[in-house]
């Protein structure tokens, strides 16, 4: 699942847009890093199901499904009926209208600021929880929105269609589950994953692969960790699991909740899909074959580099087919890569680092 504040880099603008690539740049590096960085924060995930009205997802107890389609003070009227709810209640898009970008995030910034207008000055500013994440809207086949799944007191996930405030949908989801309680309309935005696998069957990767990329900004790579080149072929697994220095607080109305304690254990991973990643060292010719193989089968993988420089001595920043990002020391440290190249693969609750020998 993608959150707003990682759009530009999440999804693999370089295969949709270089204008939107473009305004996304300077931002790009930073939250990318903020995305890996923790492997990351706690997210809705569906998993395929043959009745996905009973499938769990995990974290918030109702998913409301949205598109752009929904006029905006509609949807400003959703988001001010989820009110002092932004823990339990997560808004879902697909995706966007490649390049369209800056569209979504206008579209959601302008709903936002409806509802307080709505609520009036006497109430805190609303900040609704939304993400983007098309996986949930494949799983439970959602052509329309709004469309409210929610935890009945049953235990069972049930659904409503069509507009109405949270707890009518909610209350409706679970007494006559599926039924149609109000408006609805189109999902307009495509499954922003199908987009990028698509256009990517179009790119020759072993000319993409000649550079590492015009639009990396070198001097973030100053910050680069390097690694050793495998000297074999390994696949290991590892735990992200780690104790928490501190409490984790969350704002709640005037005040606050702690979400998890000092000391806790969390494993992230039990919370949310982490898309591949591939680590890459781009003056290591040896390397690329097995690149090129990887991205060919995750097309929309986080391809991080370990030097912005090119086999001839060139700089990276010029030459840029895909997007790639410096591999830091946060996501070293979180993830265990310790060699080049290596594929990292979410496998359940844990990682796995697979590595190839460079010849």
């Amino acid at each position: 699942m993608i959150r707003l504040e990682t759009l530009a880099c999440a999804v693999g603008l370089a295969l949709l847009n270089a204008p939107a690539r473009a305004q996304a740049e300077n931002n790009a590096a930073a939250a990318t890093k903020r995305e890996a960085e923790a492997i990351l924060t706690p997210s809705f995930s569906a998993a395929a199901s043959a009745a996905p009205t009973v499938v769990a997802p995990k974290g918030p107890k109702t998913v409301i499904f949205i598109s752009t389609s929904i006029p905006t003070d509609r949807l400003a009227r959703l988001f001010e009926s989820a009110r002092g709810r932004e823990m339990d209640t997560l808004f879902l898009l697909r995706g966007w209208i490649p390049p369209k970008l800056e569209t979504v995030i206008s579209y959601i910034a302008k709903a936002t600021q409806r509802a307080n207008e709505i609520a009036g000055l006497d109430q805190p500013a609303l900040t609704p929880n939304i993400a983007i994440d098309p996986t949930p809207f494949k799983t439970y086949d959602v052509t329309v929105a709004p469309v409210t799944l929610t935890q009945c007191p049953s235990g069972d996930w049930q659904r409503s269609v069509g507009e109405m405030g949270i707890e009518g949908a909610e209350r409706s989801a679970c007494e006559q589950p599926g039924q149609v309680i109000g408006q609805t309309f189109t999902v307009l935005e495509p499954n922003i994953l199908d987009v990028i696998e698509e256009r990517s069957k179009t790119l020759n990767w072993d000319t993409v692969l000649e550079g590492v990329g015009k639009r990396a900004n070198a001097a973030e790579f100053v910050k680069a960790v390097p690694l050793p080149f495998a000297q074999e072929r390994s696949v290991r697994l590892v735990d992200t699991t780690v104790a928490l220095t501190q409490d984790v607080v969350a704002p709640q109305g005037s005040g606050s909740v702690v979400l998890a304690r000092q000391g806790q254990r969390i494993n992230p991973l039990t919370y949310m899909t982490l898309r591949p990643m591939i680590v890459w060292n781009p003056e290591q010719k040896s390397e690329r074959a097995t690149v090129t193989s990887w991205l060919k089968r995750y097309p929309a993988a986080i391809v991080m580099v370990t030097t912005p420089y090119l086999p001839d001595g060139s700089s990276a920043a010029e030459k840029m087919s895909i997007e790639t990002y410096p591999l830091f020391a946060e996501i070293t440290a979180r993830t265990q890569v310790s060699h080049t190249p290596t594929l990292i693969l979410q496998v359940g609750d844990k990682l796995q680092l697979s590595t190839e020998r460079s010849e």
